[in-house]
């Protein structure tokens, strides 16, 4: 047995005591000389009971004592050990997931499948203590992952999972609901539930059957369903490229409704269609939510647990004791203070006995006789009262409200709503419900919306709902329905045509149809989903034009060339980081996709706002022949640009390697009309960077990437010779001043003077001929002139940012750039050196310099590395066996998908 404390760092405060003791006693003597000082002795042996310094100190010493065991109460001693059985509680859910071949359709993204596993992995995630299985079917249902709390390893069996997961055949939903039931154990089904992930295209038609069975058990199946109605072909692993045939004719899977709607409605769950939450955030950890409400928690796990015995109750119980016995030494205190209790008592019982009388003399039968009495009382008082303040000028709080509480203003609310009062009504049915029971009070503040949804104050009721629901009270179908509506109405009525104002209306119409599906995951009518499919009907348009305005809004101060640079820069990021998630072959490959999709469909949609800048800069030149010619040529051009864009990004969504293509040549078309419209400045920086990248692949001197190299040199040939163009251009030779165009921002910049200006086109001139040069060398594989030629026109490009005009507003700017400058003149005497080394060095030296950079990694010893190749070999092998077992050769004509 061994003392231990959980907070022993509490008895380092013992030494407090002491100075307590010290304080007490010198507290206690000078209250003696204070009242020496003001009465005399004999007064006092009147007035106070005799004082003791034997009884003073023996107070002293028990509050000591007690405050001394109260630390080591509060330091929580422990010893000795007992044994405790914890009871863990929580459900038992099974995830059925359809393996079948017409999950891989992929009418959504990237396809059922894919889609399926994402959603189980965010159900997975609100998994708090509950224990879950897999199960996955084809023709014939498997248990892959048992019923556990092992959440890890269920993610892992999710991962692994395929269309070889399960043998092959037609597909039976109903296999998959009887293995989940089996699975189950046979005691109380309370806390027990399945979940079914599936397209419904059951080929064998036996769900019905096992969702009688379930709903004997007292089992839910939870059906959520992948697809669309519309459907998708089923592509075909044997033929690449191909799709699924049956007699000579490609299949379409299409999503089943009817059937999972059934299935759950049997059952007692609720079915889910992924394109109803298309309109929300919907996903199966929502879902998941709504299940913890339908089925209760039971214990299915105990584990016997040691710990250590807590014994502060030993020194607590006596420090409460002697402080009890200390209070008895005090002088007469404590029963003065009895009296007083008691006599307040006597006065308290006297008043409620009264009271009880008053009330009893009430006839029970007249109640509303009886509150009518009340009510004029009341309203006597006050007009009393109000006229004497009005005399006296005293000012007082604001009245009550005159409506009674409960029922009975209720009922007054209930006739002027019945009168078209509908606002009063919506006021008094709030003013009843402020005196009523929880039950009556959610009742009141529902019939208050409902009254002002008929006085057409939407927002007012939206918000009453709002609160009501966020209680998240059971059986709420009828306030989501009435919340759907008064958003509905709140949006379609709104006229606030601003960016904020339809950003409004967009994100009230989403509210408004997850508060229909919230309402049909309640109690499912014709009327709502009926409202529901107008929704969404209506919610494209509403936020396509929500997007256009915000956008438009956003950009409103840039000009065309600032919002061609972002999008320039921002599909070049995406094009790099494409390439390397195309090789991704890890789980997060899916999510970079979908995000990767994402920026591609946000930076197509810069289009908007960039195609009205170019349409108000053409409609606003002057003399300008053939406009609607011009007009119509540009929006074209910025369609076609963004389609292209768009379908980038739905080939990202597919994860389709097209994708790349795509995106690339929309990046080369945005630099082609990046070019057209960039000023001066902006050419010489992108020509500095073309010119650096041609200088490092010829230092690489790798022949595979000579035609990337021959083209970086020669696209900086072309900016250097139309940046000389559009500089002769915006400066003219006159006056050496810029002169405004319309994509170039020269409000701030600064004169240039002549002789700056020649010599801006004389290195200009210069940079042109040595690049020439580097690009003649090169076509000759001439590497190490060309690599000359190429730093001699990169540090004339240097020399001419220099001489350009700064504007004003970047001039804080500058130490940055001199900086940058620096840098790249450091890299390229660096590169100056090394290539003079390389060239000394001998070949073989070169191959080893690198490999001596390396860190060499520490060796595995012999037998781990068997081992764990012995392992990777039967992994490979019990794969291999698994899919040979499962993947049955197909019978002609058989309906396999």
């Amino acid at each position: 047995m061994r003392l231990q404390f959980v907070h022993i760092w509490i008895l380092s405060l013992a030494w407090i005591i002491p100075l307590v003791a010290v304080w007490w006693i010198n507290v206690g003597r000078a209250t003696g000389r204070n009242m020496a000082a003001f009465v005399s002795p004999i007064m006092q042996r009147k007035l106070m009971t005799a004082q003791s310094t034997a009884r003073f100190f023996w107070q002293t010493g028990l509050v000591l004592s007690a405050l001394l065991l109260m630390l080591i109460a509060a330091a929580q001693p422990q010893w000795g050990i007992k044994e405790e059985i914890v009871y863990q509680r929580g459900r038992d859910v099974l995830v059925a997931i359809d393996v079948s071949r017409s999950m891989l359709a992929n009418d959504v993204h990237p396809n059922r499948l894919r889609r399926a596993k994402a959603d189980i992995i965010d159900l997975i995630s609100e998994l708090k203590g509950d224990r879950a299985g897999l199960i996955v079917f084809r023709h014939k249902a498997s248990l892959l992952c048992p019923l556990t709390t092992d959440y890890a390893f269920l993610r892992q069996t999710l991962d692994s999972i395929d269309t070889d997961s399960a043998p092959a055949g037609p597909t039976d939903i109903g296999d998959a609901i009887t293995k989940a039931l089996e699975s189950f154990d046979n005691r109380d089904s309370s806390h027990k539930a399945i979940v079914l992930v599936s397209d419904g295209e059951d080929l064998q038609e036996n769900a019905l059957n096992a969702a009688e069975e379930a709903k004997k058990r007292g089992i839910p199946v939870f059906a959520v369903g992948l697809g669309s109605r519309r459907g998708s072909r089923i592509p075909d692993s044997e033929t690449h490229g191909g799709f699924t045939l049956y007699k000579g004719d490609e299949v379409i899977s299409k999503l089943n409704d009817e059937a999972l709607d059934t299935i759950a409605k049997i059952s007692g769950g609720v079915y889910i269609p992924v394109g109803t939450a298309s309109t929300s955030t919907t996903t199966l950890g929502t879902l998941y939510r709504s299940l913890q409400q339908r089925v209760g928690a039971q214990d299915f796990e105990e584990v016997r647990l040691r710990r250590r015995v807590e014994r502060y109750q030993l020194f607590l119980f006596p420090a409460l004791l002697i402080l009890l016995a200390a209070a008895t030494f005090s002088r007469g205190r404590l029963l003065t203070g009895s009296r007083l209790s008691t006599n307040n008592q006597a006065s308290d019982k006297k008043t409620e006995a009264t009271t009880g009388n008053l009330r009893n003399l009430t006839p029970p039968s007249q109640p509303v006789k009886m509150l009518s009495i009340l009510i004029a009382v009341s309203f006597l008082m006050n007009t009393v009262s109000a006229e004497t303040n009005s005399t006296s000028k005293t000012k007082l709080s604001p009245q009550p409200s005159q409506t009674p509480p409960g029922r009975a203003g209720a009922r007054i609310a209930q006739k002027q709503y019945a009168m078209g009062a509908f606002d009063k009504a919506a006021q008094t049915y709030m003013e009843a419900a402020r005196g009523s029971t929880v039950k009556s009070q959610r009742d009141f503040r529902y019939n208050a919306a409902v009254a002002l949804l008929k006085a057409q104050k939407f927002k007012e009721a939206a918000d009453i709902l709002q609160a009501l629901v966020n209680e998240n009270q059971p059986n709420q179908g009828d306030e989501y329905r009435a919340m759907g509506l008064a958003l509905y109405m709140y949006a379609m009525t709104s006229t606030n045509t601003a960016a904020d104002g339809l950003n409004e209306v967009a994100h009230n119409m989403r509210k408004a149809g997850e508060s229909f599906r919230e309402a049909i995951t309640a109690h499912d009518d014709t009327e709502t989903r009926a409202n529901l499919a107008a929704i969404i009907a209506k919610l494209p348009e509403i936020e396509q034009r929500a997007k256009i305005s915000a956008l438009l809004a956003e950009h409103e101060n840039a000009n065309a060339f600032q919002i061609a640079d972002v999008m320039l820069s921002r599909q070049r990021d995406i094009v790099t980081s494409l390439k390397s998630t195309i090789t991704n072959d890890t789980p997060s490959y899916v999510y970079d996709m979908e995000a990767l999709a994402a920026s591609q469909h946000d930076n197509a949609d810069l289009w908007i706002p960039l195609k009205k800048k170019l349409l108000d800069a053409v409609a606003q030149q002057p003399n300008s022949t053939n406009l609607q010619q011009t007009l119509a040529s540009v929006e074209q051009m910025t369609e076609m640009t963004r389609d292209k864009m768009l379908n980038a990004s739905e080939n990202m969504r597919d994860l389709d390697t097209m994708a790349y293509t795509d995106a690339y040549d929309s990046s080369e078309i945005i630099y082609g009309f990046w070019k057209h419209i960039a000023p001066y400045a902006a050419l010489l920086e992108e020509d500095i960077t073309r010119q650096s990248n041609a200088i490092t692949h010829t230092h690489a001197n790798n022949s595979s990437s000579f035609k990337e190299l021959l083209a970086n040199q020669e696209e900086a040939l072309a900016l250097s010779r139309l940046f000389a163009d559009r500089f002769a251009q915006t400066v003219p030779e006159t006056n050496a001043a810029p002169t405004a165009i319309s994509t170039n921002n020269t409000e701030n910049a600064e004169q240039i003077t002549i002789e700056d200006r020649r010599k801006v086109l004389d290195l200009s001139t210069q940079a042109i001929a040595t690049q020439e040069d580097a690009i003649r060398f090169l076509r000759d594989s001439n590497i190490e002139k060309a690599l000359i030629a190429e730093r001699d026109s990169h540090g004339i490009l240097l020399e001419i940012r220099k001489l350009l005009p700064k504007d004003k507003s970047a001039q804080h700017d500058q130490n940055t750039e001199s900086q940058q400058q620096q840098q790249e003149q450091n890299n390229e005497s660096r590169q100056q050196q090394e290539f003079q080394q390389d060239a000394q060095q001998p070949q073989d030296t070169q191959q080893q310099e690198p490999q001596s950079q390396e860190p060499k990694e520490k060796p595995l010893p012999e037998d781990v590395k068997k081992m764990l190749e012995k392992a990777l070999q039967r992994e490979k092998e019990h794969e291999a066996e698994k899919r040979r077992r499962m993947n049955v050769p197909r019978i002609p004509n058989e309906r396999d998908w």
